[in-house]
């Protein structure tokens, strides 16, 4: 919308309405506003100003403040009482210059004064600012109305988007955590500061600042299977309790997650192994997923913990047959080099007996 363009076409197409007991007045104003191109509606009195102005909003009012029966400051109070009414702008016509009279014109809602008897050029002048800066605030209410419905619309996808995420995040048969890691990336920036190059070698040197990185990090939310998997009987006790399951096994894994964050990686995965607050060793994979717009301080992650305990076992579980079988086909093989040996020796006597045996592997079929 081009607002210099509305500003000079809205005022000369402008509904005015005039209320003066003075015909005199009210003619001569009628003249000059309607030479200029406004459409003026005269009015006598306060009643008929009043249901004019019900019937049909006026764009601006000029008001007479000193008449019979209802003056201007009672019509101006009744006018800003009504709700459909109340934004009109109201300049005050008068004959006299009262300090108090203008004071309480504007206490009633007022915004300017018109005095009599009337300069032409001011007249016209006040009447073009007034509608300016009426046409200028429908302007920005229309807007302010357009963006507050398009914020209420964008609020309420986003309140759907958010309760279907928080459906599925509590429902997902996945073990989900959603945490900050804030306090964990500006330790690893504070060592970049301290020119430290290589994170693993000073990881090892100080392998205490892997577990205190471990409690710097921040859970917000865990779904059921987290609390499943735990064995938590609710979020609060789990995530209150979360800290005492770290062991040394924990550490190789809050190392890998250190190493991530210091190569900038906004994916990670790895396996690990964790302890339930009762205590059970469980084998997990751990997945963690930052998005775009916090990869730089990663003050939100969501990270998955999927039990692979079944996989490991069973994977043991190959390996140890496999063992037995390498075991057992070894044993075999030295149990046939064993017979091999033992024939050859059982030869060497018999040949120097005069005659070696034929087994009946050797014997040609007749």
């Amino acid at each position: 919308m081009d607002m210099g363009n509305d500003l000079t076409q809205i005022p000369k197409q402008a509904d005015i309405l005039i209320v003066d007991d003075s015909v005199n007045s009210l003619k001569l104003l009628v003249d000059l506003l309607s030479s200029q191109g406004y459409h003026i509606r005269p009015a006598a009195n306060g009643d008929m100003a009043l249901r004019s102005a019900t019937e049909s909003i006026p764009d601006l009012i000029l008001l007479d403040v000193k008449m019979p029966d209802m003056d201007g400051h009672e019509v101006c109070r009744r006018l800003k009482a009504d709700e459909k009414l109340r934004q009109i702008p109201v300049i005050f016509i008068s004959g006299i210059e009262n300090k108090s009279s203008k004071i309480k014109g504007f206490d009633v809602g007022g915004i300017d004064y018109i005095t009599k008897p009337f300069d032409s050029e001011e007249v016209l002048a006040r009447v073009r600012i007034h509608l300016e800066l009426r046409s200028l605030q429908i302007q920005l209410e229309h807007r302010v109305h357009e963006r507050t419905v398009e914020l209420t619309h964008a609020y309420q996808a986003l309140k759907a988007s958010e309760i279907r995420f928080r459906d599925l995040f509590e429902n997902s048969p996945v073990s989900l955590w959603e945490g900050d890691l804030s306090q964990v990336n500006a330790f690893i920036e504070r060592l970049r500061d301290k020119k430290v190059d290589h994170l693993e070698a000073y990881l090892d040197a100080h392998p205490q600042a892997v577990m205190r990185c471990a409690r710097q990090i921040e859970l917000f939310d865990v779904n059921q299977a987290a609390l499943e998997l735990f064995g938590a009987p609710n979020k609060r006790t789990l995530l209150e309790g979360l800290a005492d399951t770290f062991t040394a096994e924990s550490h190789a894994a809050f190392k890998h997650l250190l190493l991530s964050i210091w190569d900038g990686k906004t994916k990670m995965e790895q396996e690990a192994v964790i302890t339930r607050l009762d205590g059970e060793r469980r084998f997990v994979r751990i997945n963690g997923s930052i998005s775009a717009t916090q990869a730089q301080t990663f003050s939100r992650i969501v990270f998955s913990i999927v039990d692979i305990t079944g996989q490991k076992q069973a994977e043991e579980k190959i390996k140890r047959q496999l063992a037995e079988l390498r075991a057992w086909q070894n044993m075999i093989l030295d149990r046939e080099d064993r017979v091999q040996e033992l024939k050859r020796e059982v030869n060497e006597q018999l040949e120097r007996l005069g005659e070696p045996i034929r087994y009946p592997s050797q014997q040609k079929v007749l």
